[in-house]
């Protein structure tokens, strides 16, 4: 039998790719023990000699099984919410300079592009603003009285993400429409408090942790997270917002004052509810939506990954 070495390394790509993070969802591995997959990265290049010297012979396929394998379980660690890989390039390029502190008033809006490395966002009381950095990481902040933009600066660096940290203070005490982007690395966004007009995560390649419950939500609700995981508490309040998950696993759930309504799609992915919620005219609703004070009217995809809705604990 002829095997084709393009199909065959595909197939094993995409075995080791799901393998990890099924692993790791059923509990069979340690989430900790595929953080260090990406040190594998040496044997791309044993990969590529084997398949060089052998390339003319029966065993051709063990260059491409190294290969597949190599890249398969790097990427697999990426899609676990590992969060750790070496990464050419942190940074957006922007000199580091600006402030790291201050105050907003009226309806003030925060941003917050950061690449490369964890990023904690919590509230504090007041109107006061502040960032701090850990492992090197620098920051392009500008700022007024009704705008922070945080950007990750610098580019060109060989390093690993868990050690580029920054920690961003929001006012609780001011109207704020909150972005957080967040690439290669672990974003973590805690708000037990204040009002929000508008609230944008996105996290692409890590893990995503998101705690608004304890905070009034007006606006635009705007989640997406890409190639990890993530675990969202939603806020209060009454709004509708868009919710996007792929190449991962996501888990959201409602505080118990707050009626939900999602029309969830999902292409080669799982959507599943707890049985609080009920399918009605072809949307999941919560049993208090008609009743809750607070409701929330979402559009949930999800994409080669699953989704789970519950009520928080």
């Amino acid at each position: 039998m002829r095997i084709d070495r393009g199909f065959f390394g595909w197939g094993v790509f995409f075995i080791a790719l799901g393998a990890v993070p099924l692993a790791v969802d059923l509990g069979w591995v340690q989430a900790d023990a595929v953080r260090e997959l990406w040190r594998l990265w040496p044997l791309l290049l044993v990969g590529i000699g084997l398949g060089l010297l052998l390339a003319r012979s029966q065993l051709a396929l063990i260059g491409t099984l190294i290969i597949s394998l190599t890249f398969g379980l790097a990427i697999g660690g990426l899609v676990s919410g590992a969060g750790a890989f070496p990464v050419v390039g942190c940074g957006s390029g922007e000199q580091a300079g600006g402030p790291s502190s201050g105050t907003l008033s009226g309806n003030a809006t925060m941003n917050v592009d950061w690449a490369c490395g964890g990023v904690t966002v919590r509230d504090q009381q007041g109107t006061g603003w502040q960032l701090s950095t850990t492992g090197g990481a620098e920051t392009a902040v500008t700022a007024s009285d009704t705008s922070v933009n945080v950007k990750s600066a610098g580019s060109f660096h060989f390093t690993s993400p868990g050690d580029r940290q920054l920690t961003v203070l929001v006012p609780g005490g001011t109207v704020l429409g909150l972005q957080v982007h967040q690439g290669f690395g672990d974003g973590t966004v805690t708000l037990s408090s204040g009002t929000l007009s508008r609230f944008e995560t996105k996290v692409s390649f890590g893990s995503g942790h998101v705690d608004a419950s304890g905070a009034n939500l007006s606006g635009l609700l705007d989640l997406s997270f890409d190639f990890g995981s993530g675990d969202v508490a939603l806020p209060l309040g009454t709004y509708s917002g868009t919710v996007r998950s792929s190449f991962g696993s996501l888990n959201m759930c409602a505080p118990a004052s707050l009626g939900v309504r999602i029309s969830a799609s999902a292409g080669f992915g799982s959507s599943n509810f707890s049985p609080d919620f009920t399918e009605v005219n072809g949307a999941w609703q919560s049993s208090d939506y008609g009743t809750a004070p607070n409701r929330a009217d979402l559009t949930v995809s999800t994409s080669f990954g699953s989704f789970n809705m519950s009520r928080c604990s």
